[in-house]
């Protein structure tokens, strides 16, 4: 009899143990799935910072070119290929920063795309203006 009890107890220790591993292990494959998750945003919000950055210097430097050239010849080849140049990036740099804005998820980095997408209308509307000047 105390051979069946010892058996018993045995058999529910033997099950208890297992349903505790599987537990621990659960809660560790979730949390190994959330850091992992939590690596791929920032990774894909640092991408689309890096991508942003590049085109607004880009951009910077197309808005530049066609001031240039639009003061130095206004209907040459030059000045017409650069204003095309100009909003062929306006338009990529406006898709990266709806990109950031999907992306950043925090407060602070929505704040930032939005800062982002004034600084891109300031340097838009400076075309007009003698302030291009000093940018190089």
């Amino acid at each position: 009899m105390s051979g069946v009890i010892a058996a018993a107890i045995a058999v529910i220790g033997t099950l208890f143990g297992a349903v505790v591993a599987h537990r621990y292990q659960e809660k560790s494959a979730a949390r190994s799935a959330d850091r992992a998750d939590r690596e791929r945003r920032h990774q894909r919000l640092f991408d689309a910072c890096a991508d942003f950055i590049a085109l607004a210097e880009d951009y910077r430097r197309a808005q530049y070119d066609r001031w240039t050239s639009q003061h130095a010849q206004p209907d040459s080849e030059g000045a017409l290929s650069a204003r095309a140049e100009s909003y062929r990036l306006h338009v990529e740099v406006r898709s990266s920063i709806f990109r950031l804005r999907l992306i950043a998820l925090s407060a602070p980095a929505q704040r930032l795309a939005e800062q982002a997408a004034e600084i891109h209308i300031l340097i838009r509307n400076a075309l007009g203006s003698r302030s291009l000047m000093v940018c190089e």
